[in-house]
């Protein structure tokens, strides 16, 4: 856990991490849209999010690259990306409820539903793709075929 915390992972947390189905995942993360933040960051001390960018922050200096958040959920990545400097941001999610707190922040130019395990229709003009947090199981992903 971060922070070299002691704390077990919570029910709420482990649901997300077993092997599930499309449809399954979709479905929790659609009841999770609206406390996903407050879960994460405040009551379990998710610092990925910062630790990501800050790192990406360093290798990728031009700030007016195109860049996908893959698997940008409720935007977390995208608003440091954001307060970092970076113009165009676009993100992929599985889940519509995710994408609409995406929205809200008026930070993406572009958000869109997709499945890493499926055809996600990610055009190849992205300099940069930062993905945290997200888990996916595929004998084949479309994602990084050419």
């Amino acid at each position: 856990m971060a922070g070299g915390s002691n704390k077990t992972i919570d029910h709420g947390l482990s649901r997300n991490y077993c092997n599930l189905g499309t449809k399954d995942t979709r479905s929790i993360y659609r009841e999770w849209a609206d406390a996903y933040d407050k879960e994460l960051i405040h009551e379990f001390g998710y610092v990925a999010p910062g630790i990501v960018v800050e790192i990406f922050a360093r290798q990728v200096l031009d700030r007016t690259l195109p860049i996908l958040d893959i698997g940008c959920g409720t935007g977390l990545v995208g608003k440091l990306l954001h307060q970092a400097g970076y113009k165009y941001i676009d993100g992929i999610d599985l889940s519509p409820e995710m994408l609409e707190k995406a929205s809200s922040l008026q930070i993406y130019q572009n958000l869109w539903e997709g499945n890493l395990a499926g055809d996600s229709n990610i055009r190849p003009i992205y300099q940069g793709i930062v993905c945290v947090g997200v888990f996916f199981s595929s004998t084949r992903s479309s994602l990084f075929d050419t």
